[in-house]
């Protein structure tokens, strides 16, 4: 029902109380039409009226009448954001644990084959009958490598799979080659296997006969002896250039020392000699300043010749041999 204005009041029949009465004159006023929503059938829970001004824009008046009923509110379990979040959370982790596991699997097996290429070549020129365990001895060969290699191999569970297809054993090299097939354990996408490929090369423990005069190893070739930093090779083990017996004394009084050779000792290039104490040694023409100077140490080698061709023979083992 549609109120009208009468002279400025508002009709008593209406059945509202004071409150409404005192907000539609109000109403009134302003120049709002009011609806009563009790003459105009609306739905339930529906029960404040409504104003509509002059630009047709539709005002509630709540302070009127309470609503009869109220929504029951339910909190939400999971938002939209964290329903997509998750599962990519939950991807990573199983692709970090793939991965971690993979690195295991890969450590496993480089570690078995280093110690199965070492033991190996140890047992390479060991005949039948000489070692007391059960070994590899006699004559190696390619078919024993891969055989000692596979039954030295750990668990690595099933997941991975190992193939020693490529391991030989030639020119007194042992060389075991392992290809792993990996599945990885987490994948939500159909993911092919992984091929990780471990290798391990080591001589033959071939030995060295100091009975001959020749220094020839078992597979021929002279043998000499080389250090670091050096540019020459030693024919002997004995060379003076190879066996150093450092003193160490005042800077001064070294300056005037001779050598066992007559010679005078020099600063060294590498280290210098700014210390008051210095280190040196009877053959050599150096003082140095530190003892760790790589002048006075010797990390010895036992080479074929025929490997260093751009080396020249030292001139001590020459005039010895000469």
């Amino acid at each position: 029902m549609q109120w009208e204005v009468t002279d400025g009041k508002v009709s008593e029949k209406d059945g509202h109380t004071d409150m409404e009465r005192t907000g539609m004159k109000t109403a009134i006023k302003k120049g709002i039409k009011i609806y009563s929503p009790k003459i105009k059938k609306q739905k339930k829970g529906k029960g404040s009226l409504q104003a509509i001004c002059k630009n047709k824009r539709r005002v509630f008046l709540c302070f009127f009448r309470k609503t009869r009923g109220k929504k029951q509110q339910i909190p939400a379990v999971l938002t939209v954001e964290a329903a997509l979040v998750i599962p990519l959370f939950l991807l990573g982790i199983c692709t970090l644990l793939g991965i971690m596991d993979l690195y295991r699997v890969q450590a496993l097996v480089k570690t078995s084959l280093h110690q199965s290429a070492q033991e190996l070549g140890m047992y390479a020129s060991v005949e039948s009958g000489d070692s007391g365990v059960n070994t590899p001895t006699g004559v190696l060969s390619s078919g024993v490598c891969i055989a000692y290699a596979k039954a030295h191999l750990p668990e690595l569970g099933d997941g991975a799979a190992v193939s020693l297809i490529g391991s030989r054993y030639e020119n007194h090299k042992i060389q075991l080659k392992a290809t792993v097939l990996y599945q990885l354990p987490f994948s939500i996408l159909p993911v092919s296997k992984l091929k990780v490929t471990n290798s391990s090369v080591v001589h033959a423990w071939t030995g060295y006969d100091p009975k001959n005069t020749d220094n020839e190893g078992t597979d021929g070739g002279e043998m000499v002896y080389v250090t670091e930093y050096e540019s020459v090779y030693h024919t002997s083990e004995s060379c003076t250039h190879l066996d150093l017996s450092v003193h160490r004394g005042i800077k001064t009084q070294v300056e005037q020392k001779r050598n066992e050779y007559g010679g005078k000792y020099h600063v060294c290039e590498r280290c210098g000699g700014d210390s008051a104490l210095v280190y040196y040694t009877e053959k050599g023409d150096c003082y140095h300043s530190q003892a760790s100077c790589s002048g006075l140490k010797r990390t010895v080698r036992l080479v074929k010749k025929s490997e260093i061709q751009a080396y020249i023979q030292c001139e001590r083992c020459r005039e010895n041999t000469g």
